[in-house]
């Protein structure tokens, strides 16, 4: 009577559900690992990415800002001198005192 399979089952058949437990219990377990695997190599990938655009953006700020900040200087040096080029520069630059291209207004 404390059995908890049904009576009219033969013992065959319980064994068999057993084993039907086990196997789908593994097969979670392999799921779980190949998953857990896979973020894991995501999150590695990730950082390594991380790294090497930090090295671009510190490039990218030591290199091509200074030179971008001395070209629009350039320009609102020669937009003083030249009547038809104030017109185009103040019209696309304004007066602006801060004229980074990397902050948004």
């Amino acid at each position: 009577m404390d059995s908890p399979l049904p009576s009219n089952l033969p013992q065959e058949e319980s064994i068999n559900y057993s084993g039907l437990f086990r196997l789908v219990f593994i097969t979670l377990f392999i799921l779980a690992i190949t998953v857990s695997l896979f973020i894991y190599r995501e999150i590695v990938l990730a950082r390594r990415q991380t790294s090497e655009l930090h090295l671009f953006i510190a490039e990218y700020e030591k290199n091509q800002v200074p030179a971008m900040k001395e070209f629009h200087t350039r320009m609102s040096s020669y937009a003083q001198t030249n009547s038809e080029y104030r017109a185009l520069f103040s019209r696309y630059f304004g007066s602006r005192t801060n004229t980074s291209p990397l902050k948004s207004e």
